[in-house]
């Protein structure tokens, strides 16, 4: 998991967190290598949570109160992650009910099993049950990159180009639409 600090829009921070996703097995045709995609944390002027905003290739419309959010161990906001689209949603709910389909039926595109959390921020200590995270490491900016991901200056698509936007894997999160979303 990556991530990337910057004033807000309301006198505070947002935390950005991206997740990089090698393969993206989605229905029918729509599958493409290297996927991005992320959450952002609203803290207001007194640094404290305003909401969360949950991603889906590029559209971060979807934002919730912080009250309005589920959360572990009153810490970290839970995401729920489309399987094979990878967009994240506020619960398990939205997510079954995003529009997807497969030969004209609806699929469940969630699924809550203890084994399939991933504790992103746990460095391998958090000593529950799921997957342990190496923790957060901040790329920082295009033109000054933090802790050698030198990657972040990379324009190109990530993976195989396929015959549309959708087929391709996207940009890198530094030159996609909400790398600075509710910036100051």
């Amino acid at each position: 998991m990556y991530g990337h600090v910057y004033k807000n829009s309301i006198g505070g921070l947002n935390l950005q967190y991206w997740f990089f996703y090698p393969y993206n097995d989605n229905v029918a045709s729509f599958n493409h290598e290297g996927d991005w995609e992320s959450i952002i944390v609203r803290l207001n002027g007194a640094y404290t949570v305003n909401g969360v905003y949950f991603c889906g290739h590029g559209d971060c419309s979807t934002y919730r109160s912080a009250n309005n959010i589920s959360w572990f161990d009153n810490t970290h906001p839970i995401g729920w992650v489309a399987d094979g689209s990878h967009a994240t949603y506020p619960s398990e709910l939205a997510c079954d009910l995003a529009p997807v389909e497969e030969e004209g039926e609806p699929l469940l595109n969630c699924q809550t099993k203890d084994a399939y959390r991933w504790f992103t921020w746990a460095n391998g200590k958090l000593g529950r049950s799921g997957y342990q995270g190496g923790g957060v490491v901040n790329v920082g900016e295009k033109n000054f990159p933090l802790n050698g991901q030198l990657f972040i200056r990379y324009y190109s698509r990530w993976g195989e180009l396929g015959e549309t936007s959708v087929t391709s894997g996207p940009r890198t999160p530094s030159f996609q639409s909400n790398w600075k979303l509710d910036a100051q």
